[in-house]
């Protein structure tokens, strides 16, 4: 198991895959140059906890507002565990659980890199057509 970072744009696709170990997704200048690039783009950004934490760490959370503060803009900042998939809102701090996963077609595929479990994979794209380069 390991932590996973993808970057979704506002027309569903992946923008970035970063891997991480089983904690963290390390800070990379690679990441954040992707996101000072495709700020307008991006929608989404979300990780996973393979310890199962359904909660944002201190350490997210200070991520979450670097990023914002840095592009001037708001982002759905969400967060995946084996069971689980929540987003902040941003515009009131809450934390929301989804309950309908089905809207987010790739979190199997998300699932299956970080947690190594069987998923469903993506049937209407293909990982080649989602995966922005």
């Amino acid at each position: 198991m390991r932590e996973i970072c993808f970057i979704i744009t506002r027309d569903e696709r992946i923008l970035r895959i970063y891997t991480g170990s089983a904690t963290r997704v390390p800070d990379s200048q690679s990441r954040w140059n992707a996101i000072w690039t495709y700020r307008y783009e991006i929608r989404e950004i979300v990780h996973t906890h393979p310890g199962g934490l359904l909660r944002f760490s201190k350490e997210d959370l200070t991520t979450m507002e670097a990023v914002e503060s840095a592009t001037g803009l708001t982002y759905q900042w969400s967060l995946v565990t084996e069971s689980g998939y929540l987003y902040r809102d941003s515009l009131y701090g809450e934390d929301i659980l989804v309950t309908n996963e089905g809207n987010a077609w790739w979190i199997n595929f998300l699932r299956d890199l970080s947690f190594g479990t069987n998923h469903k994979q993506p049937t209407t794209k293909t990982i080649r057509e989602v995966v922005m380069t």
